[in-house]
């Protein structure tokens, strides 16, 4: 399998990596540094930013609803397909400095994680993932197979799920304002999807890539800036997980 996400650190499953969006991500077994290395006393307690919790988000689409006729899980799950399909040369997944103005179709704009700047066509959506694991099959190792009597989805999900749910906290600013509640901005695959990873991106980001259609599950917090006035805009995030890491990002947006 391979997950990616920006969270969860060390996590490992068999032979295969897990691929983390939300803290940073792990390629490789290595994964990144916190940009704090933990905070002090007890997550629970929350910050400023989550006492907004409940309040209404008017910049962000509903947690339910169906931008553009699809549901947010179709765009968790076509999230990583951008991921997937954009070479290794020009993929701001593995760049975290270049523009993820790449590969991009329309209506809505992939934000790959980091602190950089993004050109954004006007009149599309931006999907933000504070977190994000994609578990995918085959892969090499032999030993990576469902349970005798398990189906492939619930197998693949079931490495998955504990990940992400270990994020204890998201917050999100845009242009200032704050983001509520961002914990049930869930979306998970109901069913096996499947991706085509583009062949470049068989070392650096997954080894398990066969070049053909694969089958995968995601289990994402994702939520979809509306489209945003032309102009300069500036989105940060902040996840921790139970480890009390926290891990922060900030994000330029110029839509033009």
């Amino acid at each position: 399998m391979t997950m990616t996400r920006w969270l969860a650190p060390g996590l490992r499953s068999h032979a295969k990596r897990l691929m983390m969006v939300g803290l940073e991500v792990c390629l490789l077994g290595a994964c990144g540094v916190p940009d704090t290395a933990r905070i002090s006393g007890p997550v629970a307690a929350g910050s400023a930013l989550t006492q907004e919790r409940a309040k209404p988000n008017p910049a962000l689409f509903e947690k339910d609803a169906r931008p553009y006729g699809r549901s947010m899980e179709f765009w968790a799950e076509q999230w990583w397909r951008w991921v997937y399909s954009t070479p290794a040369a020009i993929n701001p997944f593995l760049h975290r400095t270049i523009d993820s103005n790449q590969n991009q179709s329309g209506p809505v704009f992939f934000l790959a994680p980091g602190d950089r700047t993004n050109t954004v066509p006007r009149h599309w959506a931006i999907a933000v993932t504070p977190s994000t694991v994609l578990n995918d099959y085959p892969c090499p190792d032999p030993t990576f197979q469902p349970a005798p009597g398990q189906s492939l989805f619930d197998f693949l999900m079931a490495g998955i799920e504990p990940i992400q749910n270990a994020v204890v906290e998201i917050d999100a600013t845009l242009d200032g304002q704050v983001l509520n509640d961002l914990l049930s901005y869930r979306a998970k695959s109901d069913d096996l999807t499947y991706l085509v990873g583009d062949s470049s991106l068989l070392t650096p980001l997954d080894g398990c890539i066969t070049g053909s259609r694969q089958p995968a599950v995601v289990d994402a917090f994702i939520f979809l800036i509306k489209p945003p006035e032309p102009g300069f805009h500036v989105l940060t995030t902040r996840v921790v997980n139970q480890a009390g890491e926290v891990f922060t990002h900030t994000q330029n947006l110029e839509v033009q």
